[in-house]
């Protein structure tokens, strides 16, 4: 129990009384502040000193979290580049962004220039033309790209040289709408081009072109050795024709060799390539 403590009454100047706070209790509420200020500033110094020991263990230990985040982001971009540059079949999906690709592939090529000069007119007709050989490909012979279509090789096998008997038909037909006034300047392309052909059984590669959103990534020599990986397996010659002479060293890389070398009607250089059967 603590000392009683008597609250006498004071009377006001009015003459009313008027009661006060007992002094003792003053007291107590006055000695109890501090108590808690130096609890709380207590605390609060060993928060901060703790908060200093995490963040120089944490300022310690960055630069190894930082090596070992950099190596494992370095592999997975390895792996993720890798995984899209595999070759694979094209699907049915595959088409439309492989027409794309081409359209933007063979946009200033110097042939397909010539042969539609108006970059409206190519945008607006070329994506239909590619899809539609696309598929005719798929159906005769091997349409093989990467990732979600930014590569194409389409081939044509041995036993359909010049394919099925359905895109013989086709095949005139998706060229005139391409090619508007110029067909008939195009499709005499055609037996020039054939001359040079092996005469025993052989593969063609048709069309082989990359993004160039997606260039100098290796997609277009991993699409040509998945092929030839194919032709190898079958013991055949590879033949195929380029306008261009830096596609020459290319190919050359992989095994072929220049047959022929002329000019097209339309006053453009062509190469004709060959590739003979392993083994």
């Amino acid at each position: 129990k603590g000392p009683l403590i008597i609250a006498t009454p004071m009377r006001s100047q009015s003459g009313r009384s008027k009661s006060y706070r007992p002094r003792q209790k003053e007291q107590r509420i006055q000695t109890s502040q501090p108590k808690s200020l130096r609890r709380k500033l207590l605390f609060s110094c060993f928060a901060f000193v703790g908060s200093g020991q995490i963040e120089a263990e944490a300022l310690r230990r960055r630069p190894r979290l930082a090596l070992a985040q950099d190596i494992e982001n370095r592999r997975w971009r390895a792996l993720l580049t890798e995984s899209a540059a595999q070759p694979r079949p094209a699907t049915r999906r595959d088409i439309a962004p492989m027409a794309e690709s081409l359209v933007r592939a063979f946009a200033r090529e110097p042939f397909h220039q010539w042969m539609v000069p108006d970059p409206s007119a190519w945008a607006a007709k070329a994506p239909r033309y590619f899809a539609s050989y696309i598929k005719m490909i798929r159906r005769d012979g091997y349409a093989d790209t990467v990732g979600s279509g930014q590569g194409a090789a389409l081939w044509l096998s041995p036993d359909k040289p010049g394919g099925g008997m359905l895109s013989r038909f086709q095949v005139p037909f998706v060229l005139w709408r391409l090619a508007g006034q110029r067909f008939s300047d195009v499709w005499s392309v055609i037996p020039l081009i054939n001359r040079h052909r092996p005469q025993d059984p052989h593969w063609y590669l048709d069309i082989i072109g990359v993004d160039p959103t997606h260039g100098r990534a290796g997609i277009g020599s991993a699409l040509l050795a998945h092929g030839l990986e194919r032709c190898d397996q079958s013991g055949k010659a590879v033949f195929l024709d380029t306008l261009s002479a830096d596609n020459t060293r290319f190919y050359e890389k992989h095994g072929f060799e220049v047959t022929a070398n002329f000019t097209l009607p339309s006053g453009l250089p062509i190469w004709t390539m060959v590739r003979p059967p392993a083994g």
